[in-house]
This record gives C-alpha cells, structure tokens and sequence, in this order.
C-alpha cells in the first residue's frame, strides 16, 4: 500500500545484528534502526513534518491522512448528539451501499437461517444479524465488492488464533487508520514527528518502508529469536533522545523489570502506549514507577484496519473512535448494560471495498454508563478490555517468553496442527497442546518445538505434550494460545 502499511508492520529501517547474552551464550538479536533527520532540527522538525512532509507523503501514496488529521481535530469539540448525527449519516450511506452490492451481505441478512440477531441502541441496525468471521472466511474472494471504484490494500492475519482471514481495506479506510493511531498517541502526549520507538515482531525491509520510516523519525526492534534485549533498548533510548515508546503491554513489563533490576533511570521517555494485549494492573503499576509517566492504552484490530478506542490523558475509561466507527458490547441479543460484559461487535463507516456491518472481533470489554469524562470529550466510553488475556511463560533462567514475539513463529511452520495451547502451570514446566490435522508427524513436531523452547531457555523448561481433539474457549469467549497459572505478581517481585 505504497509508503503508509498495516498497523502490524511498524517502523523500521536498516538492519544490524547484535547479540546478548543469556548465561554464557551468545544470542543474536535482529536490530532494525531508523536513519533520520539531524538532531538540530529540535522542534523545527514537527512542524515542517506536519505541514509539509505529511501532505507530500500523502501525495506519493494517494491517501488522505492530513485530511483525517483535520476532521478528527475538529470533531473533538462536537457533542455526543453531534457525534451520534455524524455515525448515523455515515452508517446509512453504507447500509444502502452494502445492501445495493454485496451479495453476501443481501443473503446473510435476509436468510431466515441466520443466528444472532441482536437489538442495538442504533435504530439502522436494530435486529441485524452479527457477522462472524468464521461466516465471513469463506466469502472473502467476494471483495472487494465489484461496484467499488478505488485503491484497496489486501491484508491477511497470521492466525495465531484462529484460520487466516484475508481483509480489504479502501485507501480511505487506510487514511482513517493512520489518522486515528496517531490520534490514539497525540492523546497520550505525542507530537507528530517527534522520535519514537516501536517494539513489535514484524520486520519491513521494503524501501517505500523505510523512506515512511525516515521521514516519520521512528526506531523499530524486531528478535529472531524469543527474548528481548533490554539492555539495547536502554542504550537506545539515551543515545537518541527517544521521548516516546509503543510496544505491546507483555513487551513494557519486562523491559520495566530490567531496568528496575538494575537500577537504569528513565532515560527521557515521556510518552508510553500500548496495544495489542491486555495490561494488566501489576504490569501497569511496575511500569509506570520504574517509567515514572502513565501507559496510554488503546484497543483495535490491525487485521481489519481499526483503531477503536483509546484511553485520554486520565487513563480511566476507553473513549470510542466514533468518528469511523459504531462500536457495540452486545450480551445475551441485547445491548449490554453499565457494568456487563458483553461482546465487541464493530461495524465499520469507511471502508466501502470490504464493508463490515455488526462484526464481532471474538473480543469481550465491560460496558461503561454515560458519565462524561473530566477531559471534555463528548465521545461515548468503555469501561474496560476484557477480551486480549495474554500471559508471559517464565523460565528457570531467567528467560521471559513473549507470547507475540515467540510461539507465533514456530507455529506459523507447523501447517498440520490445527490449532495449539501452552499452558504452565509450574515455573520449570510446559504443557503444549495440540489439535492435529490428518498426516501430521506428532514425532516431527514434537522434536521442533523442544528444541526451539531448549534453546531459549537454556533446557531448563521442560516441555510436555498432550495431543487431543479440541481445545476449548477460555471463560472470555476467545481462544488463548498462552496460559499462564503462576500468580503473575508473584513472579513480578521475583523477576523484578
């Protein structure tokens, strides 16, 4: 999608190998680091960014992120009712559209078959059915819809979690996802083009990437292997006055712990967000004493190209991105009360090439009353995430096993398991479950994943395995691929 990709490959550029060690043995971390303008630049550089290097970035790749920078800005002084007015014209330009192209969509709504129709609080959607996407997967070669007239970006999930989805995003939902993430950190306390840091798995070696990269003065680390190396990060945070940090919750925590085991002050970062995973309070609490400022979470799905909510300066409740989208927590049919949980259904505004209408993401999050949050916005709230449970596997060594950096990789290469589960219940020991697909070599599998645990953890993990036929949902209503049963504070104090 020329410069501007998918939330799930963040900013890198340059790549240089570097190694840690763990004990006695070396490990070779895969550093991708940003070439950017001279430091001189100070507090010239965000301005010049925003006013003249966005809009030519925006000229190159055909999107309209100023543009969306704008509406978002002035939004923020309508009221709930100006808000709600602007969703509902939105929402039915889409239905029509939806119902005059998609065959699918015709279908899915009218069939008598169809399961969960739910009330909704929003009259044009009221006893529409929810769309899954197990019910959408095999429609996907549908869209994007042949009336749609533009650019679309094709992203597939990596199905961690579940089968990969192929999803089609408009360039206008594209723009709308840029200009609501930087949204979510301006929040937070980012200025756009000031330098940052962006911890995540994917690589991006492309030099359309790379030019974003330079130009947007981002740091990105990626590992090709499973443990971090905190002490790098540290190193270079001070050395290039890096004032802000976006990384999972699972990735801060341990970073936290390093630099609190070693007594390494908060080298000038003012600015901490996260996404991607459930923080959960003893991750926040170390974090922000060790950081001494506030994490900033927010809530999307990259896949689908959403940012659906983030937490303000106050860092309380979740205010809903209604500008792009109309965000429901749907219990038992209904529209869930103050205090439920209920599920996350979502239905896109501006995404005309792969419309989703009242799609449920498989997340759950609690549903908040109408108070207005002390910081003036007007948009409607969230009381809490409930629905990412994401837990950290500790080894005997010391290693700390990330769920996103480490069990995806290997389970990527593994094409006759269908689905799989680590769970540990005690400090020195794994269960993997697995659920085979028909010729699956259990002894093949068996030896890789050993192997490649040992290897991280210096053999002092054991591994067991427990091959069965299905692995049931967690209470959340999802499924978790890592269970972790230690007390997590517990191993909080031991680790920190």
């Amino acid at each position: 999608m020329g410069v501007f990709g998918g939330f799930e490959r963040p900013c890198a550029s340059g790549i240089e190998p570097r190694y840690h060690y763990e004990g006695s043995r070396p490990v070779r971390v895969v550093t991708q680091v940003g070439i950017h303008p001279p430091r001189s630049f100070g507090m010239v550089y965000p301005l010049v960014f925003r006013r003249l290097l966005l809009p030519a970035l925006d000229r190159f790749n055909r999107t309209s992120i100023t543009r969306v920078l704008e509406s978002l800005r002035a939004s923020e002084s309508l009221s709930l009712r100006e808000l709600r007015a602007l969703q509902t014209g939105k929402l039915q330009r889409l239905l029509k559209y939806t119902g005059d192209n998609s065959d699918f969509y015709r279908r899915f709504w009218s069939s008598p078959s169809t399961e969960r129709r739910a009330a909704s609080l929003y009259p044009d959607l009221d006893g529409l059915p929810i769309v899954s996407k197990k019910e959408l997967r095999p429609h996907a070669d549908g869209f994007p819809l042949a009336s749609f007239r533009g650019r679309s970006l094709k992203v597939q999930t990596s199905g961690s979690t579940g089968t990969p989805m192929t999803f089609v995003r408009s360039t206008e939902q594209e723009s709308w996802f840029w200009g609501l993430r930087i949204r979510c950190w301006q929040w937070a306390g980012y200025d756009l083009g000031e330098p940052y840091l962006a911890l995540n798995l994917n690589r991006r070696d492309a030099w359309k990437k790379r030019l974003q990269d330079h130009f947007f003065r981002c740091w990105y680390l990626t590992y090709d292997v499973n443990t971090q190396d905190s002490r790098h990060i540290c190193s270079l945070l001070a050395s290039r006055q890096i004032t802000h940090i976006n990384a999972f919750g699972s990735t801060l925590f341990p970073l936290a712990q390093y630099m609190k085991r070693h007594g390494i002050p908060n080298p000038g970062v003012r600015v901490l967000t996260s996404t991607g995973d459930n923080l959960y309070p003893a991750q926040r609490e170390l974090i922000e004493r060790v950081f001494g400022v506030p994490v900033t979470d927010y809530y999307g799905a990259g896949g689908e190209g959403m940012h659906l909510a983030s937490q303000c300066e106050n860092h309380d409740r979740y205010h809903v991105h209604m500008e792009n989208s109309i965000l429901e927590i749907i219990k038992d049919g209904r529209p869930a009360l103050p205090g439920e949980v209920g599920s996350i259904v979502v239905t896109q505004l501006d995404n005309y090439a792969m419309p989703l209408v009242r799609y449920d993401l498989g997340d759950l999050a609690t549903a908040a009353d109408e108070q207005p949050c002390p910081c003036g916005r007007a948009h409607e709230t969230i009381a809490s995430i409930n629905g990412r449970a994401c837990d950290l596997i500790y080894a005997p060594s010391g290693a700390v096993l990330l769920p996103q950096f480490f069990f995806i990789g290997p389970f990527k290469t593994l094409s006759k398991v269908a689905r799989y589960q680590v769970v540990q219940e005690r400090s020195e020991e794994v269960t993997i479950k697995l659920v085979a697909k028909r010729g699956c070599d259990h002894l093949a599998c068996e030896t890789m994943l050993s192997g490649y645990i040992a290897d991280a953890t210096q053999g002092t993990l054991e591994v067991r395995f427990d091959w069965v036929s299905d692995i049931p949902l967690s209470g959340l209503g999802k499924p978790r691929t890592v269970v972790s049963r230690l007390s997590m504070a517990g191993q909080a104090e031991r680790r920190g």
